[in-house]
């Protein structure tokens, strides 16, 4: 990405003084992958940072984003769903400040995160309302779901206010009963885009599977 460069300087100009005000935008939902995403997306911007990317790149994947995500979450957690949120942090540091409108589901959305590492798991019992995991690898699942209960157990979290949503989970009555007895709470089955003529069977095989 290139950009026009400044003008050359003129001496008989007279310098002016402005106000440039600028949305750098804000995370999709205040979760550690949300902030993740908005971030690599914000601090690869070579308006924002002018440091080389062959310099910067390694910085900002190998550490800024490993660590800061999920502390900033919190911080947007707080802004979306308090009257007054306040905070002051080593690398967040905000007065009072007002954000409107609230949500209107108490004390927010749901927040759901996606993926199957270690990491998310824990940011799952640390951070969010549920997981989201792809259920085309059920093998994953189970073991997923026995090491949430553990993460979970460790920081004194209940399972009960977890919720697990098998994306894209096989129709296959054996997995959803494995689904369902290792404590996933809705599995998630994949429809084409396609006319009603083969949708609509389907859902009838779909129908049998939850009988």
């Amino acid at each position: 990405m290139s950009y026009r460069p400044e003008p050359a300087f003129r001496h008989d100009r007279v310098p002016r003084i402005g106000v440039l005000l600028v949305n750098l935008g804000t995370p999709d939902a205040p979760t550690p992958a949300a902030v993740r995403r908005y971030l690599a997306e914000f601090l690869t911007d070579p308006r924002v940072v002018e440091i080389p990317p062959v310099a910067w790149r390694p910085l900002l994947h190998g550490v800024v984003l490993r660590t800061r995500p999920a502390k900033s979450a919190a911080r947007y957690q707080a802004i979306w769903t308090k009257d007054v949120a306040e905070f002051h942090g080593t690398f967040v540091n905000f007065d009072a400040l007002w954000a409107w409108p609230k949500p209107v589901q108490k004390p927010h959305p749901p927040i759901l995160l996606g993926g199957e590492s270690g990491y998310t798991l824990q940011r799952v019992v640390d951070f969010c309302d549920g997981w989201y995991p792809r259920g085309r690898a059920p093998e994953k699942v189970l073991a997923g779901m026995k090491d949430l209960k553990e993460r979970a157990a460790k920081a004194g979290r209940d399972m009960r206010t977890i919720t697990v949503s098998a994306f894209a989970t096989p129709p296959d009555k054996g997995v959803l009963d494995q689904f369902a007895a290792a404590g996933v709470t809705r599995s998630i089955l994949l429809l084409p885009p396609e006319p009603r003529d083969k949708v609509l069977p389907l859902l009838d095989q779909y129908a049998k599977l939850i009988k």
